[in-house]
């Protein structure tokens, strides 16, 4: 054998040991880290939000429709009753209406009474005349009650029971500036509240021809 042949025999049989070895360790590499393993679950996790949500029991339908609105013959207090509704010396100058508010939502909240108004006329709508009161209490405990006639008042939360300077313009017209006094209700309580209203006796001659449009919105926000 020559030189030459013996020096590539030795090469080959050097390569092979080299890539013998290689193999040999990833080998025993590969079994090191082969390891046993097992596990444990925490299952069923599911996050489900709560509602916020009202009806009221007038709800589509307007309460006040009077015609040809006029002065009061008499009256320039705005009185209405501790029970009843509000009777004005004509049906064209005064009244109250009464709603039934339920609140159904699942997360506690508290519940704020606002208005819209839309005023038109020269004078700038009869809102600026008309004397305004809510209050709030009990009536019957099934139905509708828009006349009033089983509603006791608990408290007033616009105006008061001798009422000669709030008028309806007044009302507040967002959720922050809100009539309050329903904090925390929970899923499926009630709550009445007694509107009433008069235009009363003297009111100025700039009154005719004045309209207001007005939408009472309730509105809970979770607590």
């Amino acid at each position: 054998m020559t030189t030459s042949r013996r020096r590539r025999s030795w090469r080959a049989a050097a390569a092979v040991l080299a890539i013998a070895a290689f193999l040999s360790g990833a080998i025993v590499w590969n079994a090191s880290y082969a390891a046993f393993t097992g596990h444990t679950d925490n299952t069923g996790n599911v996050w489900t939000t709560g509602t916020v949500s009202l009806t009221n029991d007038q709800s589509g339908s307007a309460v006040f429709t009077p015609a040809l609105v006029r002065p009061d013959g008499a009256a320039s207090t705005l009185a209405p009753p501790a029970s009843g509704p509000f009777v004005a010396s004509d049906v064209a100058a005064g009244g109250s209406a009464c709603i039934k508010v339920t609140y159904t939502g699942t997360l506690p909240a508290n519940v704020r009474l606002r208005a819209s108004l839309t005023e038109t006329g020269a004078d700038g709508g009869l809102g600026q005349f008309l004397l305004f009161d809510v209050d709030t209490g009990t009536g019957p405990a099934a139905g509708t009650d828009v006349g009033c006639a089983g509603f006791t008042s608990d408290g007033y939360r616009y105006g008061s029971a001798s009422n000669t300077n709030v008028f309806l313009d007044g009302m507040p017209s967002t959720y922050a500036l809100g009539l309050g006094g329903w904090n925390g209700a929970t899923q499926n309580t009630t709550r009445w509240y007694r509107l009433s209203w008069l235009l009363p006796v003297g009111t100025a001659n700039a009154a005719q021809l004045e309209q207001v449009t007005a939408t009472f919105t309730w509105e809970a926000q979770n607590v």
